[in-house]
């Protein structure tokens, strides 16, 4: 070190501490890097590949569902922690109830896996499909519907927040 101080002079430390700093840094990177590459496999859907070649019949779906005409809409009323009730309420094109459908619904938690439920909602009146459900946990989920009548399906997706 008193070789250096001579070389460099009485400040010869001041370089030291740029570099020290610059190395502490690409270390913390560094960690960062392989923690991030580590944790997460990448996979951001599930078969991909085959939803991938699928995309054309999906897109063929669409437009048979767009041409049903028929219009929904949901709410989700709480009834206590975890718990509440869809209701679907069902139009054709021209404004008639769709009654006698078969509807069901897949609950998921949209920040993973491994809470997903699933359930069919009774018609309770003509058009109007009901579901009593206890999710168990409150905030956000994504409840996927599908009804299907005769050969028609009408599939949606709304976002919940359960409290």
């Amino acid at each position: 070190m008193s070789a250096m101080l001579r070389r460099f002079g009485p400040d010869g430390w001041i370089p030291m501490i740029f570099v020290g700093g610059f190395l502490v840094i690409a270390a913390v990177n560094g960690v960062m890097i392989w923690l991030a590459v580590d944790t997460f496999t990448g996979i951001a859907t599930e078969r991909h590949y085959e939803k991938g070649l699928a995309y054309n019949q999906a897109l063929a779906a669409a437009e048979v569902q767009a041409a049903l005409g028929w219009t929904a809409e949901t709410a989700f009323e709480g009834s206590g922690p975890g718990a509440g009730r869809l209701v679907l309420d069902l139009w054709d094109s021209a404004g008639r109830a769709v009654a006698g459908a078969r509807v069901s619904a897949l609950f998921q938690r949209p920040s993973g896996t491994g809470d997903d439920r699933f359930a069919d909602l009774s018609e309770f009146a003509p058009g109007r499909y009901e579901l009593r459900v206890a999710l168990g946990d409150p905030g956000n989920w994504v409840v996927r519907l599908e009804a299907h009548l005769g050969g028609a399906r009408y599939q949606l997706t709304r976002r919940l927040t359960v409290e």
